[in-house]
């Protein structure tokens, strides 16, 4: 399934995108409103995960723009679920964003489980009027989970293989050919080989195997893959598999998440110490009473940023202490 996802702070995109990917979601990213509308009026979504203040276009214009009839009578993702993120956690501002157009709002800042709880509701949603389980004999995907399991036995996969199986299970019919795969699956500036692909399909085959299930992909000469014809298919409803099918998967342990945290921490830190600069000296000013215009509007922007941002990676007395600070420019 895949996921639009509209953040300016390189730092917490990062951890979205992260956390979304484990999920095997496919997640592409926008780092202002402008670009994300771009992709919204010319792929189509399952979900957009949308920041409020964002520098092109607002989160809340972007919201209007997709809801109105104006501007929406052509876009893919009229209908798409949006989920608002943002620090202004106040009652009138959760107002404002779902009257705008929103699905559904998270505060900052965020917590993952949280987030990825919304993202699944807000897909079980919008995926009402279909039956959200796909099959192939006794192998079943469950998009709304992101679980493959064989005869209610889970199957760790890849994110694309996956991506894969679910594409393939949602064109029973359908011819790929391998351009066909990479042009479906990758971005334009991410595509790998025909190899990989190959590889992946190969991979998929094999843990499809492991856990005793038959190879669901028919291999086309000079034309391609298809899902092979299943015969019983039409007796696999939704009632076939009972609640004891759908399992969880096993979370990754404490000590990895918190290392990812880390590295991803590292590598963005230097930008949120800049973004803390601007922020320390506009601070100045306001005690001097000389702060400008543009270094209030400046400095509530980063703030706001430090206030959903900081409180991810852990720093929650620096994101507590970031949103006083945000309130004191606001007064």
């Amino acid at each position: 399934m895949k996921i639009l996802c509209v953040e300016d702070d390189q730092g917490l995109a990062e951890l979205i995108q992260q956390a979304l990917i484990k999920q095997h979601y496919q997640v592409e990213m926008a780092a202002d409103g402008l670009m994300g509308w771009n992709l919204a009026e010319t792929e189509t979504y399952d979900l957009i995960l949308l920041d409020w203040m964002l520098p092109k276009l607002t989160g809340i214009e972007f919201c209007q723009q997709l809801r109105t009839e104006k501007h929406s009578v052509l876009n893919p993702n009229r209908e798409t679920p949006v989920l608002l993120m943002t620090a202004m956690d106040t009652v009138t501002h959760k107002v404002m964003g779902l009257n705008a157009g929103a699905d559904d709002y998270v505060a900052k800042p965020l917590d993952l489980d949280e987030l990825l709880a919304r993202v699944r509701a807000l897909m079980r949603r919008s995926q009402t009027t279909r039956s959200p389980l796909l099959y192939w004999g006794e192998v079943c995907l469950n998009p709304n989970r992101c679980e493959v399991m064989y005869q209610a036995q889970p199957i760790a996969l890849g994110p694309k293989e996956y991506e894969l199986l679910e594409l393939f299970l949602r064109n029973p019919d359908q011819i790929f050919s391998l351009n066909r795969l990479l042009t479906a699956l990758w971005k334009v500036d991410d595509m790998p080989s025909e190899g990989a692909v190959r590889a992946h399909i190969k991979g998929l085959r094999q843990k499809l195997k492991q856990a005793g299930a038959e190879d669901p992909i028919e291999t086309l000469y000079k034309l391609g893959y298809r899902l092979k014809p299943w015969q019983d298919r039409s007796e696999h409803s939704q009632d076939r598999v009972g609640s004891s099918s759908v399992g969880v998967a096993t979370s990754p342990s404490s000590a990895s998440v918190l290392s990812e945290l880390w590295e991803t921490w590292q590598a963005v830190r230097p930008s949120y110490c800049d973004r803390l600069s601007t922020v320390e000296q506009a601070v100045a000013a306001l005690q001097a009473q000389t702060l400008t215009p543009a270094q209030r509007h400046a400095a509530e922007r980063e703030v706001h940023t430090l206030v959903g941002s900081l409180g991810c990676f852990g720093l929650v007395e620096a994101s507590t202490l970031a949103r006083q600070i945000q309130y004191r420019f606001k007064a």
